[in-house]
């Protein structure tokens, strides 16, 4: 599992990077390099790789192999894996899909980092058009959003019955790249395009090799909430399914503590200034995450620490939850999980579609313990730090999210 490195280290990661892409354009320009031709993909060798803090995008030093006929990307190996401003990326694995479900992989985006063999780029554009012919997911499809911490790895770890016809793949770069370029400043997508071309893309992609009889869940990550009514314009078979905390005190000393995992905090509480005063200047470094997806609540609220924070964070999702809820979603609570196990999830494989016979073996996998078990994100790594939530903390949060318009306390109450 990743851990949070320094800013430092990203800074000399990103300026190594562009010192080595600088000369391998020169050698390519010197050595005549072969342009790349529509309807291919520049194939791109991983000479190294760093997971900033700063970009989801600038990960990787890269040097280029060749340019191959995009066709190529058809094949399993080949994931879309992330989106920056001008390319569409995808990385070569040493497996397939039905290798990469959730109870063996809880997020895709540190296996895309960390396994990835090679990767390949094609410029945006042409990425829709590679889409386009592969067409709509063939079999079924649902999409799980949820609040930070509140137990969605588990409930990915359960959906994902021992059968070859369901396939539960969590956090998918590609699609929570989206979120954050859209909601970014001068790298937004036009809304249209997002919803008319860029998102199909990547599902088309996502789903290329599905078959009529399979069933795909695939869990966001809590920013990408936002996406639903884009999802909904572009596959209005879609199912969604939402998840929640009810002890939202618990759920949010568990956020506080995530977001203080970053060498104690304090280029968080940095970036949140700098953030809200100059935002120019974190969109020149490229900041991602809370900052980037946020901003405008950010901005709005002015958080003065991590809590404020996190509270923004949380509260965002339910915001968008009652903006864009449906009347076929689906809500399943964290206390309903673990306390009725068997009755939530005879509920939630009615919903997905899952052979209720199945139901026992899902039950069983919660009993295996932490999700996130040897990572720094399991339970008993976090509560290593100490968080206290006063009442008063709670009268704060309460009143930044009626600021933010989400109605935390009438979403918990539903039963």
């Amino acid at each position: 599992m990743l851990r949070p490195t320094s800013v430092w280290a990203d800074l000399a990661f990103l300026f190594v990077r562009v010192v080595i892409h600088t000369v391998s354009d020169i050698i390519g320009l010197l050595c005549g390099r072969q342009r790349r031709q529509p309807g291919s993909v520049e194939v791109l060798r991983i000479l190294a790789r760093h997971k900033t803090d700063f970009s989801d995008d600038e990960n990787f030093i890269y040097w280029h192999e060749s340019n191959q006929p995009s066709s190529i990307l058809l094949q399993p190996n080949w994931f879309v894996s992330k989106m920056t401003a001008k390319y569409a990326y995808f990385a070569l694995l040493p497996t397939t899909i039905e290798n990469l479900e959730a109870n063996a992989v809880p997020f895709l985006w540190i296996t895309f980092f960390q396994k990835a063999i090679k990767h390949a780029r094609m410029p945006i554009g042409e990425f829709c058009e590679f889409g386009r012919p592969i067409g709509p997911p063939k079999g079924r499809v649902t999409f799980i959003h949820n609040v930070p911490r509140c137990g969605s790895t588990l409930l990915c770890k359960m959906l994902q019955v021992p059968s070859k016809n369901v396939i539960v793949l969590s956090e998918i770069e590609a699609i929570c790249m989206l979120t954050y370029r859209k909601w970014n400043g001068k790298r937004n997508w036009d809304e249209d395009f997002v919803n008319r071309q860029l998102l199909p893309a990547v599902l088309n992609s996502i789903c290329k090799n599905m078959t009529k009889s399979q069933l795909y869940i695939i869990k966001n990550q809590p920013h990408s909430v936002r996406q639903i009514e884009q999802l909904r314009h572009s596959f209005p078979e879609v199912c969604h399914l939402f998840m929640f905390r009810r002890d939202i005190e618990a759920n949010m000393r568990s956020v506080i503590r995530l977001m203080s995992t970053n060498e104690g905090g304090w280029d968080r509480r940095l970036f949140d200034k700098l953030f809200f005063w100059c935002p120019a200047v974190c969109e020149a470094l490229c900041v991602v995450g809370w900052f980037r997806t946020e901003m405008r609540f950010i901005q709005q609220i002015n958080p003065r620490n991590i809590s404020e924070t996190a509270a923004i964070v949380v509260g965002s999702v339910f915001a968008q939850y009652e903006e864009s809820k449906g009347h076929n979603d689906l809500v399943v609570f964290y206390e309903d999980l673990v306390e009725q196990p068997k009755e939530c999830m005879i509920t939630l494989f009615k919903y997905c579609g899952i052979p209720l016979e199945m139901v026992d073996s899902a039950v069983d996998a919660m009993n295996d313990g932490d999700s996130q078990a040897g990572t720094w994100l399991s339970s008993a790594e976090l509560k290593k730090i100490p968080v206290e939530v006063t009442e008063a903390d709670m009268a704060r949060f309460r009143q930044i999210w009626k600021q933010i318009s989400a109605n935390v306390d009438h979403v918990l109450n539903q039963k």
